[in-house]
């Protein structure tokens, strides 16, 4: 089952990736945080706020699982 879930997610995450970068020219690394090649800004921390958000609440998901 982890398997499938980890390649749902993987396709998940690249069809949206895909579709919000519909005909952008940049690099896919480019929309990492303070990774785009400019001065750092609130949208940078935003997304590193996210990300860290995402990965403690999937840690909290995957935790809870476990007898």
């Amino acid at each position: 089952m982890k398997p499938a879930l980890a390649i749902a997610i993987i396709l998940v995450a690249s069809a949206l990736i895909i579709w919000v970068r519909q005909g952008a020219t940049f690099p896919i690394v480019q929309v990492l945080p303070f990774c785009g090649g400019h001065e750092p800004g609130a949208y940078d921390c935003a997304c590193a706020i996210m990300l860290l958000i995402a990965i403690w609440g999937l840690w909290r998901l995957f935790r809870a699982r476990r007898p």
